[in-house]
């Protein structure tokens, strides 16, 4: 009984955890007015404005829910009228100030949902850097393998300092462009917690198991090592 500790060197690559990135698509037909991204991987946080969109939808909307308010006071209907703005991708507090001013808003501003790091839905690959890796056994040797084939593991980084350098790259939308409603623009990566993949030989591959622990560090820096669980 005890604790041994399995020691190879592997090569790999750090990139962002999928399942954690938010998607920003255009609810509405319209011209791109104002782009406030200019680089893919350029840091956004929850709130902050990416662009500004002229729609005429959303300004036959706007001119409807003015009507109705000006016009008829009819409670349902201006519920009904406000409701399609917020379909349409409107803030409430803009809603109120259509209200208010009796105006239309006719450049919309699409703010971000989610703090993280921005990439066109154009660009296909994620940011990756190379590391090795030490892997931390447990009281069989490496226990039996579960759930990894093809002598691929991934480990769910618990520490985010282990951040990817990255090429950034223009993005190639630009202002007076069109999109289209239900168009993908960018998403929105985070790095609260990071994956890292690594190749195994089978024989290797055949012996780690989910929840064992790996030491990792990356190949500029052998002395900063960062801890995760497969």
């Amino acid at each position: 009984s005890g604790t041994r500790i399995h020691s190879i060197e592997l090569q790999g690559s750090i990139t962002y955890d999928t399942r954690r990135n938010s998607s920003i698509a255009s609810r509405v037909s319209g011209r791109i007015e104002r782009l406030l991204i200019k680089y893919n991987y350029q840091p956004v946080k929850k709130g902050q404005m990416i662009m500004e969109i002229y729609s005429p939808d959303l300004a036959a909307a706007q001119r409807e829910l003015i009507f109705i308010s000006q016009r008829t006071g009819n409670g349902d209907l201006l519920q009904k009228a406000k409701q399609r703005l917020l379909l349409l991708g409107m803030q409430p507090g803009q809603i109120q100030q259509v209200l208010k001013t009796g105006k239309i808003l006719y450049h919309v501003p699409v703010y971000s949902p989610v703090s993280g790091f921005i990439l066109e839905k154009s660009v296909a690959a994620a940011p990756a850097t190379s590391v090795s890796s030490n892997s931390d056994a447990g009281s069989d040797g490496m226990g039996s393998m579960g759930g990894i084939s093809g002598g691929s593991a991934a480990l769910s980084g618990g520490q985010t300092s282990a951040t990817a350098s990255v090429q950034t790259s223009p993005v190639l939308l630009r202002e007076g462009q069109y999109v289209n409603a239900g168009q993908s623009l960018f998403s929105i990566y985070s790095n609260t917690a990071l994956v890292a993949d690594f190749s195994l030989e089978p024989i290797l591959a055949a012996q780690v198991k989910r929840g064992q622990k790996l030491v990792f560090h990356n190949n500029s820096d052998p002395l900063q090592v960062y801890t995760g669980t497969i």
